[in-house]
């Protein structure tokens, strides 16, 4: 491909575009961009377009292209145009593949949806190798409207409705948001620059391009001339006001949080109930995602029974992702994976429980005197295996002669505790110790008056993670 004769800069598109990067705020001078380029249309003419301002801005372009491993030789045509086109621009190339089948048979899903997923799996990585600032997307006024009626139709709530963003969040910008698909292809008809067109786009078997070509269309016929503007400002405003909620939200965010530790949250019941219900959604929402196991937004349904708890009590569970529960002043979120044990204890040694701490056992009285979770035991009267757990309903203790409920001990603390947030120290004949809490009955052996050599003595020690657990 010979060298292209760049367009002026007084072209109409391009003094749009850098109308839209100096409001927006989207690119500074000096910055590097990595433009995402798939050979059609969109994209090159942004390529192109960037291109034109690269030297007054002081920027520095990279070229990249994902391979789907669909649609055979076309696919490898795309690539080939793509870096081409990077060679007559003069920009480093970069190809990066995905295995779009073999991650749909992994993932499941759409095959539309899986691409889209893996192509930006893919470009994120490119821009994190690549050491680029920013990541360039080629997205226009049209798919934006497209996108708002897919979620639209779908049920999405405000966040679905706010559509792509123009960025720069998360290093992405789209300064082609506010540009309509056609003015793109006459700018490249006017510079004599060709394109290569996905045949796949015309398929009406893929759910947007149904949009594109059928309901879009239609609405813009019957009901709307205006439809793809209209449903481009119905993002932004929804964005504006998906901000103003989510800043509310930060503002409260840390009020609300009785506890933080890595496979749990907990949250004050009755202060989340004291907001409007959907500043009570918001925040189980966020709660949910501050899990490993959130990997994906909740549906509707996820944060409607979620939101329940803090109406009143009781349990929900959201298989895979979040069991949750509350009682009558908190609710509380946990990782589905979250330890749960029972877990061998060393006897002499350190057992770390994840999410929830350490627990530390020496032979001999070796610990740490001050330590604030402290249990000194006969060896004796230790049975083996020692484990260690999460408390289990009917579990008990036995304190001054009888065996107590553990969860009526933890409940008459002040303030009370739920048994569900404690561990438990236990033998095959007993419940030892729950750090925190209480221990069980001293046997004999520390009762008489003669001192008992250390030798003779196992000390256990608690240390929390994060501050986990019983507070």
């Amino acid at each position: 491909m010979e060298p292209l004769t760049l367009p002026s800069s007084a072209d109409p598109f391009i003094r749009q575009l850098r109308r839209t990067l100096e409001e927006r705020r989207l690119l500074r001078q000096g910055q590097s961009v990595l433009v995402a380029c798939s050979g059609g249309a969109d994209s090159t003419a942004l390529l192109v377009a960037l291109s034109v301002l690269a030297g007054p801005w002081g920027i520095r372009l990279r070229v990249g292209h994902v391979h789907h491993n669909l649609r055979g030789a076309d696919a490898d045509a795309d690539a080939e145009r793509a870096r081409e086109l990077a060679s007559a621009l003069g920009w480093p190339f970069h190809l990066g593949a995905a295995d779009v089948p073999a991650l749909r048979a992994e993932r499941g899903g759409s095959l539309e949806e899986v691409a889209r997923w893996a192509r930006m799996e893919v470009l994120r990585d490119m821009l994190r190798q690549t050491g680029a600032d920013l990541l360039a997307m080629a997205h226009h006024l049209d798919d934006q409207a497209e996108t708002v009626l897919m979620h639209l139709l779908r049920g999405s709530g405000l966040a679905g409705l706010t559509g792509m963003s123009w960025g720069p969040e998360g290093r992405i910008i789209r300064p082609l948001l506010g540009t309509r698909r056609q003015e793109l292809r006459d700018a490249l008809l006017r510079w004599g620059i060709a394109w290569r067109e996905d045949a796949s786009n015309d398929s009406l078997e893929i759910t947007r391009n149904r949009l594109r070509h059928v309901l879009l269309p239609f609405l813009e016929r019957e009901w709307n001339p205006q439809i793809i503007p209209s449903l481009a400002r119905l993002a932004e405003i929804a964005a504006a006001d998906e901000a103003a909620l989510e800043d509310w939200l930060d503002r409260i965010w840390p009020s609300v949080i009785r506890k933080q530790m890595p496979e749990m949250i907990i949250l004050d019941r009755m202060l989340v109930q004291s907001y409007p219900l959907g500043i009570r959604r918001r925040i189980l929402r966020r709660a949910a995602q501050t899990l490993h196991t959130v990997k994906t937004p909740l549906r509707y349904a996820e944060t409607l029974r979620l939101t329940s708890l803090a109406e009143g009590e009781g349990k929900v569970v959201l298989r895979g992702r979040v069991s949750a529960w509350s009682s009558k002043t908190e609710v509380w979120l946990e990782a589905a994976d979250a330890w749960c044990g029972p877990t061998t204890v060393s006897t002499d040694g350190e057992t770390r429980l994840p999410g929830w701490g350490t627990l530390h056992v020496t032979s001999g009285d070796r610990c740490d005197a001050g330590a604030k979770e402290r249990l000194l035991w006969p060896k004796e009267h230790l049975g083996s295996p020692v484990m260690v757990r999460r408390w289990r309903k009917g579990d008990r203790i036995l304190r001054r002669g009888r065996l107590r409920l553990i969860a009526d001990l933890a409940r008459r603390r002040k303030p009370p505790l739920d048994p569900r947030a404690i561990i438990l120290v236990a033998d095959p004949e007993r419940i030892v110790w729950v750090p925190g809490l209480a221990a069980a009955q001293v046997p004999e052996i520390l009762s008489s008056e003669q001192s008992v050599p250390p030798e003779r003595m196992v000390t256990f020690v608690w240390e929390r993670e994060s501050d986990a657990g019983i507070r």
